[in-house]
Formats: structure tokens, sequence, C-alpha cells
């Protein structure tokens, strides 16, 4: 059911989290390696500023935070299109609406930038699943991270990860362990 109100028609693209702050840091963690590049926005939350604060110590990787337009509160294309010219990043992040400001982002222009400086696309969705439609395939989001507990009026400490098809190779786990279905197998 999830897949379905995100948009996508594969639910394995689909896993459930302890939260919407525990969904973004497997993900950042997962896609992000040393010496890449991100771009994201001012707007973020700090469920993204202090990963990404962190992992530019750990990893590390450099982050442009692009700023957005005071008096529409959201992110001016052209700037952000300088932003992914100037250094193309392997990630994009960008949140679709502000739990500070209640604005939208222009996420398929946005999009359309980042996807032309062959960037991988992750999206908060943590103030508008639920609230806003949202199709990852038709948008071509990579990754998404939503809580249950907002929009989706579930309870305290759940939360999702959308992961395309396309990538879910790509991504590290940082967590190990549990039985499976092979227990001989390490």
């Amino acid at each position: 059911r999830l897949a379905q109100l995100i948009g996508s028609e594969d639910p394995n693209c689909v896993a459930f989290t302890f939260s919407a702050t525990d969904g973004l840091n497997l993900l950042l963690r997962g896609v992000l390696r040393g010496g890449d590049h991100v771009v994201t926005t001012t707007l973020e939350h700090n469920s993204v500023l202090r990963p990404l604060q962190q992992l530019q110590l750990q990893l590390p990787i450099t982050v442009d935070h692009v700023s957005f337009d005071s008096s529409t509160g959201s992110v001016a294309p052209d700037q952000f299109r300088v932003a992914c010219e100037r250094h193309p990043p392997q990630l994009v992040v960008l949140n679709m609406a502000s739990n500070v400001t209640g604005v939208s982002q222009p996420l398929s222009e946005l999009i359309s930038i980042a996807k032309a400086a062959g960037s991988k696309i992750l999206i908060d969705a943590a103030q508008a699943v639920g609230h806003l439609p949202i199709d990852v395939e038709r948008l071509e989001i990579d990754l998404l991270a939503a809580p249950g507990h907002k929009g989706l009026y579930g309870p305290l400490g759940t939360g999702f990860v959308y992961v395309a098809a396309s990538i879910q190779n790509s991504i590290v786990s940082f967590r190990s362990g549990g039985t499976g279905t092979e227990s001989e197998s390490l």
C-alpha cells in the first residue's frame, strides 16, 4: 500500500524503518562514499543536515547548501542549477515540503536539473507524504524517506524508505547480523 501511495509499482522498493531520521541516515550512509559531493539546501531539516555534517568529517564528503528566495520560500532553480553545474553532485537532497515555512519545493524542475548533472535524488518527504501527492517513478526519484506518524497517522517510531530498483545493488548497509534463511553462512 505504501508503494502505491508514493507511485512505485514495485513493493520491494519500500522498506520499513524506525523513523524518517533513521531512514535518511540509512540512505545517506548507504549511498555516499569518500570524495562524493552533495548539493542540498539551507531549508533542510536537521535529520539531513546533521548526518551530512558528520559524513563530511568521517568520509569525507563535500556539501553545497543552496539558499532560497525569502519572499517565496522556494529554492531558486537558477541558483540550484549553478551549484549542480559548478560541481556536479553524486547526490542531491531536497525536502518536498518544509515544516518551517510550509512551502512545497518545485521538485519536478529541481530534479530535472539534478538529473542533467548526473545526480541521484534523495527526497525527504517527512512533511509531505500523506498530505501531498507524490509519484516517485514519474518524478524519477531514486531515494525517499518519510515517517509513519505524521501524514500517515501511524504510531511514533515508524517510517519507511523507498529505493529505486535501479540503484538497490549500489547501496552499502551499515547494519549487519541476524539469522536470515541460511544461518550457517556468513
